[in-house]
């Protein structure tokens, strides 16, 4: 029987994902503590852009199991509840999406369901630019049951949100011909919601209103940038001071590499190494770490990694330009693996260097460009992580398909696929 009816293979599809991705999450439940303040803002925040948590939650929830947590229903208490303002607000629009949807369920539970959902629709919409049954079988296998690609599926955190932005470019990449049409404000919108979630993907955002400018309309794509543009200034939850705090993150970059600073690629050791320095210690629990709570600290600590990274920068330039290059081809490959031998990086970034030689040699500038544009905000200085480039794994593999068409193999498979017993089963348009 042959899945020539589009909404049986979809319903089939999303059926399978969802009973893989219950599976998968059931194996590997995580609710850490640091979601607490995302989850509990998302109960009592306030319109426009105030972001309060309850900082009692943290102990109560730390104390649940896995199962409680996973269920438990954040309190409203606004008169307890506390002024956040020190990551980025995206998220809790996010759960509280997820929770009006998902009314029924646990406050982490919902987001991961809404995130399950999410990926059902973007499995099945990038599968809609597929022409051949075996890219499609392709893409379901390295894309849509693919375990890493699942754990961040159900990780309830802003990691998994990042794809809605690199999906979003995809119909472009696939088929310039694709319109989104008068849609423009549907998706300037979702890009302004992730653009709130994760900052680092606002290369994306610029690269979708490039090209809706040149493949659609110049006037559309200027409205539509400026609605995006109204609703970050709009919701982005307003700051209590403006501690340079990016550079915490750039300094602990220093560590994915064999360096004279600190060891490795851990938080830990930027605080250790201000403590080493200054006699002065940083504590950085949520609530009540005094990276937090202390103004006076937090500016002198974020200062002082920045002058620290400068003197790094002027002593030993080559050690930090390899760092970057090492970091800009693992973000065409599998990314950076944390904890794993020094060689896995390596052949991380050799295995991403080939593969974009071979775009770079079939004229895909544009498949380079929104991969790269996935992590270039910081890979100059931070390493890909699978965590930080979970958005670029849908361009990589799509761009890896359309090589194997470029290269014919494509064609030859399916050519040898169709005189099998197995074609039949096979999903076609």
């Amino acid at each position: 029987m042959r899945f020539n009816n589009r909404f049986f293979f979809s319903a089939s599809l999303t059926l399978f994902i969802i009973l893989f991705c219950v599976i998968l999450d059931n194996k590997n439940q995580q609710s850490p503590v640091y979601l607490v303040p995302y989850f509990s803002g998302a109960a009592n925040y306030q319109l426009p852009n105030k972001w309060l948590f309850l900082e009692q939650e943290v102990y109560t929830y730390k104390l649940l199991n896995t199962s409680l947590k996973e269920n438990y229903r954040f309190k409203v208490n606004a008169s307890k509840a506390v002024l956040y303002n020190y990551n980025h607000i995206g998220l809790v629009y996010i759960i509280s999406i997820a929770t009006s949807i998902f009314f029924w369920l646990g406050d982490v539970s919902a987001l991961e369901w809404f995130q399950i959902a999410v990926h059902c629709l973007t499995s099945i919409w990038i599968l809609g630019f597929l022409r051949t049954p075996i890219s499609r079988l392709l893409f379901i296998m390295l894309y849509v049951f693919n375990p890493l690609i699942i754990y961040f599926v159900t990780f309830p955190y802003y990691y998994f949100w990042q794809v809605v932005a690199t999906a979003s470019i995809v119909p472009y990449l696939w088929n310039k011909s694709f319109k989104y049409k008068n849609y423009i404000w549907l998706v300037a919108s979702l890009l302004a919601l992730i653009q709130l979630t994760r900052p680092t993907i606002i290369l994306i955002p610029v690269l979708f209103f490039v090209l809706y400018f040149f493949f659609e309309s110049p006037w559309k794509s200027i409205i539509g940038l400026i609605l995006f543009l109204v609703l970050i200034n709009i919701f982005t939850a307003r700051k209590l001071d403006n501690a340079p705090t990016y550079w915490h993150t750039v300094f602990v970059g220093i560590g994915a590499y064999p360096n004279d600073y600190i060891t490795t690629l851990s938080d830990n050791e930027a605080y250790n190494f201000f403590n080493r320095k200054t006699a002065k210690n940083i504590t950085y629990t949520i609530p009540g770490g005094n990276v937090y709570t202390d103004l006076s600290i937090r500016n002198e600590y974020f200062t002082f990694l920045k002058n620290e990274y400068f003197q790094v920068l002027k002593s030993h330039p080559i050690l930090l330009i390899k760092n970057a290059v090492l970091n800009f081809f693992q973000s065409f490959s599998l990314g950076y693996f944390v904890d794993y031998p020094l060689w896995v990086n390596y052949l991380s970034s050799l295995a991403g260097f080939i593969f974009f030689i071979l775009l770079f040699l079939k004229k895909h500038f544009l498949w380079i460009m929104a991969i790269a544009f996935n992590s270039l905000t910081f890979t100059p200085y931070y390493p890909p992580i699978q965590a930080y480039m979970f958005g670029g794994y849908i361009l990589i593999i799509c761009a890896f398909i359309q090589l194997l068409n470029d290269f014919d193999i494509i064609r030859k498979l399916n050519s040898w696929i169709q005189n099998s017993k197995i074609y039949p089963m096979l999903p076609s348009a």
